[in-house]
C-alpha cells in the first residue's frame, strides 16, 4: 500500500486511533494486526519497545491481542538466530500473569509457523523446560505444543513425540488426553 496509505490509515501517528473504532470480537484482531503491522513494520518502536507499548493499552484484551502479536512476529524474524532463552526471560518480565501466558503462546505459535516441520517439536521443545520444574506455566507450555501439532501431525506421531521428553510430568502434559 505505501506510505501514503499508511500516513491516511494513521493520521496521528497514534496506534489507539485504529483502534478505538473497533468493536467486538475485532477489536482483538486489530490490535494484533496493530502490534504487528503498525508498531514493527512502521519501524516505530523495537521489538521491546513494542512489547512495553503493547502493555499499556487500557484492556487486558487489547494488552494480550497486542503482545501475542509482536512475540509470535519476532519469533518468525528471527527464527534461525532466536535466543530461546532471552525471548522467554522477555515473556517472564511482562507486568502480569496473563500477559506472560499469552507471551508464551505467541512464542509457540512463531515456532509452529515459522520453522520447519522436523524442528518444531524440538524447539518448542526446548522452550518449555526454561520454565521451573513443576510449575502451571511449565505444565501449560508443554501442553500447548499438542495443541500447536495437531493440525499438523497424527495423534500416534504427537505421542511419540511426546513420549521422547525426558520428564514424565513433562512428556504426560504434552500427551495430554491424546
Amino acid at each position: 500500500y505505501g506510505s501514503d496509505f499508511c500516513d491516511l490509515r494513521f493520521p496521528d501517528n497514534t496506534p489507539p486511533a485504529v483502534r478505538s473504532p473497533l468493536s467486538p470480537p475485532y477489536r482483538s484482531v486489530g490490535d494484533t494486526e496493530l502490534a504487528t503491522g503498525y508498531v514493527r513494520n512502521r519501524n516505530l518502536l523495537s521489538f521491546e519497545e513494542g512489547l512495553v507499548y503493547m502493555t499499556t493499552l487500557p484492556r487486558i484484551e487489547d494488552q494480550s491481542a497486542g503482545v501475542y502479536g509482536i512475540i509470535d512476529d519476532e519469533v518468525r524474524r528471527k527464527i534461525a538466530h532466536l535466543d530461546i532463552k532471552g525471548i522467554h526471560a522477555t515473556c517472564e518480565k511482562l507486568p502480569r500473569k496473563e500477559l506472560r501466558t499469552i507471551c508464551m503462546e505467541g512464542i509457540l505459535t512463531g515456532f509452529n509457523n515459522g520453522i520447519t516441520p522436523e524442528k518444531k517439536f524440538d524447539r518448542m521443545n526446548e522452550f518449555c523446560a526454561l520454565y521451573t520444574v513443576g510449575s502451571a506455566s511449565r505444565h501449560a507450555c508443554f501442553g500447548g505444543i499438542r495443541g500447536r501439532l495437531l493440525a499438523q501431525n497424527t495423534y500416534e506421531e504427537i505421542a511419540a513425540q511426546c513420549a521422547s521428553i525426558t520428564r514424565p510430568a513433562d512428556a504426560a502434559a504434552c500427551t495430554g488426553d491424546l
